[in-house]
């Protein structure tokens, strides 16, 4: 891979720079509150609301989709550093439907899914959830057992679904479901688009620890036309494959830099002298930072390459996620109390840090979900040592082919 930015990226960074330092309303990007990387609870958010519609209206948002249907026809690596800047600033980026349903939409989709679909995607009004994980299989797809069913020109669906996070506001739902039950048993996966408010949907909300919403999806009796099967029944895993690649890369944490910088400063002005071991960890801790950074790159550089990324996504996650714990728990040694989350009351007493206190509690508290969060730390680690080292498969079945 080239290290250095061509002029073309250099001079999309710097207009996307040019445009944030005029476009961010007051109440978006106050590292206040923790929220999932690229999203915010917009229905709670006007002001992040307001801002993603003007994503849409600029021509930002889901800007790696082709022209044709709205987008800006972004290469791989535009698109990641995009999702870098605008994390870097604590701003939306418009959600998982613009940055990984999206493109394996207009890969994978037919000509009326791409009409019906990636316009309204870019321009706003069609969002997604994404209908994967289950109580039985957990991240492993392979192993899902809702089914669907098909009677004549529809598929009947029933089933079950878990962390289905936006499903409270999202238009639609990226399902994937078992049309057939095979050995290997990815070869029975298909994928499908689907209303929210179709009849037989409905969802549960549950509470994370960290205070975020997510959603156990009901499916009973869903009925669903033919022309929502994306790509060939049965022969799902790899549509699933490709937009799971890039969530995985849309969960790369720069936020974690912000939050590094601001510790080291914080540090060197109250604590830099004494012999506490913080400081060599927070130099570790930039490291591994500047490691996730370049291994997204470098997976965005190769899908741009035309080369699948499994590999390179699965670690940008792997390092990512261990870093959010990392980094958080750092964070709250040194300004909390005790390096336990503190109540923003009693938050007020202890030192002065430039990142709001409770933002540390609340991505503390998240990052634990991140080991699952678009795929188990196990299945990832399967992954990359039978993919990227050639070690012999110890599983009864592949979780991804």
């Amino acid at each position: 891979m080239e290290f250095a930015l061509n002029q073309a990226d250099q001079n999309f960074v710097r207009t996307l720079r040019d445009w944030l330092a005029d476009a961010k309303p007051d109440g978006v990007g106050t590292w206040e509150h923790w929220h999932p990387p690229g999203e915010y609870e917009l229905s709670d958010s006007p002001a992040a609301q307001e801002f993603v519609s003007r994503l849409a209206e600029e021509g930002w948002l889901g800007g790696s989709l082709p022209r044709e249907y709205g987008g800006q026809g972004w290469s791989a690596l535009q698109s990641f550093l995009y999702l870098v800047e605008m994390a870097h600033r604590d701003l939306p980026s418009g959600g998982m439907g613009a940055w990984s349903v999206g493109p394996a939409l207009a890969r994978y989709g037919s000509s009326y899914q791409k009409s019906a679909y990636l316009e309204p995607l870019v321009r706003g009004k069609c969002t997604f959830a994404l209908g994967l994980t289950e109580p039985s299989g957990g991240t492993d797809l392979a192993r899902l057992t809702t089914r669907a069913v098909r009677e004549g020109h529809e598929y009947v669906i029933n089933g079950q679904k878990l962390f289905t996070s936006a499903a409270h506001r999202s238009t639609h739902i990226w399902l994937a479901a078992r049309t057939a039950v095979t050995d290997p048993p990815h070869r029975g996966v298909s994928v499908f688009v689907i209303p929210t408010d179709a009849a037989g949907v409905s969802y549960t909300g549950l509470l994370t620890q960290a205070g975020e919403r997510t959603n156990a999806l009901y499916l009973d009796n869903v009925r669903v036309h033919e022309r929502e099967l994306v790509g060939e029944e049965g022969r799902g895993f790899s549509v699933l494959m490709e937009a799971v690649d890039l969530e995985r890369l849309t969960l790369c944490a720069p936020e974690v830099d912000i939050i590094l910088e601001e510790l080291l400063g914080h540090w060197v002005q109250d604590g830099a002298e004494a012999d506490d071991g913080v400081g060599d960890a927070i130099a570790e801790l930039m490291m591994w930072a500047e490691v996730a950074l370049v291994v997204g790159v470098d997976a965005a550089w190769h899908a741009d390459q035309g080369r699948r990324i499994s590999v390179e996504a699965a670690s940008c996650k792997l390092i990512s996620s261990l870093l959010r714990e990392r980094a958080t728990d750092l964070a709250l040694t040194v300004v909390g109390e005790g390096g336990q989350p503190v109540p923003p009351e009693a938050a007020r007493g202890t030192r002065p840090s430039p990142l709001n206190v409770r933002y540390l509690q609340q991505a503390y508290k998240a990052a634990p979900k991140y080991r699952f969060a678009a795929g188990g730390f196990d299945v990832q680690l399967d992954l990359i040592a039978e993919r990227a080292l050639g070690v012999p498969r110890s599983r009864t079945f592949r979780s991804e082919p």
